[in-house]
This record gives structure tokens, C-alpha cells and sequence, in this order.
């Protein structure tokens, strides 16, 4: 699980310094979460599935569909976004709000923030990374 949660903030970190700014910071993260955990469901099923070839040349077919426990690993997952996200101060949470959720550029947040621009890209830094920091506990 700690290397989803991993993968998941580097591709946030990433994307923001790409320039690629999501509508909603929380839906982004629960869709991209959601992505990551599907790919490592797909990732085990082949290794069973492969696991069976190899033993008696029959394919085990593994259902598409998440397991209980991978369902309920998501909804945590989800759950601890959150929690995160709504833990964060007020003013790094207001941050990432203006970013993702109303799409405005930085100066944009500054003035909005009565900040300077690198204040509040100092704030966006701290912010991704006290979720991060959240989401490996």
C-alpha cells in the first residue's frame, strides 16, 4: 500500500510541475489512486495467472473485478486523501483549492491570497508535501 501512496504523490508532484492542473484537487487524487490500485490488481492477476501456466499449462481466469479487501484498501485510501486534504491549514488548503478546483495560475492565487507568488508557491510545496507526509503514516 505505502508504494501506491508513494507512486500517487510523486505523479501529483509531477504533474504540478508539468504545469498540468486538475479541475479538483480531491477527485484527481481519488481517481488517480483508484488508477494505481487497478494497475497493481491487474499486476497480480497476471502473476497468478502466469503462476498457472507454468504449473499446468491451464490459464486461471482472473475476474477484472477488485477483491473485497482491494475495494476496501481503496475507500481507506480515499478516506486518508481526505483527511489529509481537510487537515491541511487553511491557507494551504485555500492554495490547492484556487489551483485545482477554480484553475487559477499562481500570480493569480497571490493576489486572490494577498501574498506574493513565490509565498504561495511556497504554501502549494508545503501543502503536497504535509499530504504525502499524511498518506505514509
Amino acid at each position: 500500500m505505502d508504494d501506491v501512496v508513494q507512486s500517487v504523490c510523486r505523479e501529483a508532484l509531477m504533474a504540478r510541475e508539468r504545469g498540468s492542473e486538475p479541475r479538483s484537487l480531491r477527485a484527481w487524487l481519488r481517481t488517480l489512486t483508484r488508477r494505481k490500485l487497478d494497475d497493481r490488481v491487474r499486476h497480480w492477476s497476471a502473476g497468478r495467472r502466469d503462476a498457472a501456466e507454468a504449473e499446468d499449462g491451464l490459464v486461471d481466469v482472473a475476474s477484472p473485478l477488485p477483491s473485497a479487501l482491494e475495494v476496501a484498501q481503496g475507500a481507506e485510501l480515499d478516506g486518508r486523501v481526505r483527511e489529509a486534504f481537510d487537515s491541511l491549514p487553511d491557507d494551504q488548503r485555500r492554495v490547492l483549492e484556487l489551483q485545482w478546483d477554480e484553475q487559477l495560475d499562481t500570480a493569480t492565487i497571490a493576489a486572490r491570497m494577498e501574498r506574493t507568488p513565490g509565498a504561495v508557491r511556497i504554501l502549494r510545496c508545503r501543502a503536497l508535501a504535509a499530504v504525502a507526509r499524511a498518506l505514509q503514516d
